[in-house]
């Protein structure tokens, strides 16, 4: 969309404006019709009641902005906006918008598999509005099966554990179907805005590597326990527990097995000491530089599509050709 400029009583340039904005600032008198105008990149400035006639004329004038990809029959635009499909062969040339939340929800889920092209902001919170329905929908009925199979086959463990097994296995499943959407929606979501779907590769990685520096951590902490000499090992439940009836350690250690105790649990403290730069570096930083990018991608979601193409494909939103 061009923008326009004018001057003012002292001649210097005012804008930018659109010409709904010239036009309203005409017919509200604030500027006069000989008022000297000229778009962006103009070589020369003229009166507001002919640039707004010019302009206005060439809007409602079609013009050639391609051809067809199916029938590569010439493609003209009117104010701006191609067809919704070919004159010619009738192959459709701009998505039609949902009309129903449902069916922006519908949409994202035909292009599970799509990284390709854009996604409003209304076909995003569409689409993770469903997938909250649906997960606390599938929760009730795991509730409700799970109670009323116990109530019928009573306490048989077995069956309890298959019937656990089946509703968690179909939780993956619904989990798995939903993920993959959700990931390729935000992609095309970012694109909508003009922002790279890396955005949201980065944040995963992060997490991953987080998630692996828990694993590492953990690791290198149990290793660092188990390492110690046999005397400084923890002492077995046997130690612990006599009898038919279980008291506390301090009531049955001697002297020199409370000393042991607490010579184990200050070895557990020196490992995880030992390995807090492994904590920082392979934990903590990753899960906050995946935070700030997911704060990130969350602000861009929640911003309205770029008007005409960009890089990534045409607006659904605001076709437009410019």
């Amino acid at each position: 969309m061009n923008a326009y400029y004018y001057l003012n009583d002292a001649r210097q340039p005012q804008g930018p404006h659109t010409l709904d904005e010239l036009q309203a600032m005409l017919k509200t008198g604030k500027l006069a019709a000989d008022t000297l105008a000229a778009p962006r990149g103009g070589d020369s400035w003229v009166a507001l009641s002919t640039l707004l006639n010019t302009a206005t004329a060439a809007q409602h004038t079609p013009q050639q902005v391609g051809n067809c990809p199916a029938c590569r029959a010439e493609l003209s635009t009117e104010m701006g906006e191609l067809p919704q499909r070919c004159p010619g062969c009738g192959y459709r040339l701009r998505p039609a918008n949902p009309a129903s939340l449902w069916q922006h929800f519908v949409q994202a889920l035909c292009k599970t598999f799509v990284l390709k092209g854009r996604a409003t902001r209304m076909e995003f919170w569409c689409f993770f509005l469903f997938c909250t329905i649906i997960c606390l929908l599938y929760q009730m009925i795991m509730e409700f099966l799970m109670v009323g199979a116990m109530a019928i086959l009573g306490s048989e463990e077995m069956m309890d554990i298959i019937i656990i097994i089946a509703l968690a296995l179909v939780g993956m499943l619904i989990g798995l179907l939903l993920t993959i959407p959700q990931i390729t929606v935000t992609v095309r979501r970012l694109h909508d805005v003009g922002k790279s779907g890396k955005w949201l590769l980065a944040a995963v990685l992060l997490y991953a590597i987080a998630t692996c520096g828990v694993a590492g951590f953990a690791y290198k902490t149990y290793s660092d326990v188990v390492s110690t000499p046999p005397d400084a090992r923890p002492i077995t439940v046997e130690q612990v527990v006599t009898g038919t009836e279980a008291t506390t350690a301090s009531e049955l250690l001697t002297p020199e097995e409370e000393a042991e105790y607490d010579m184990v649990n200050d070895k557990v403290f020196d490992a995880i000491r030992h390995n807090i730069p492994l904590l920082i570096g392979g934990v903590v930083l990753p899960y906050l530089l995946c935070l700030f990018i997911s704060l990130y991608i969350l602000i861009i979601c929640f911003l309205d599509s770029n008007h005409g193409p960009n890089r990534y494909g045409p607006s659904t939103k605001y076709p437009t050709a410019s």
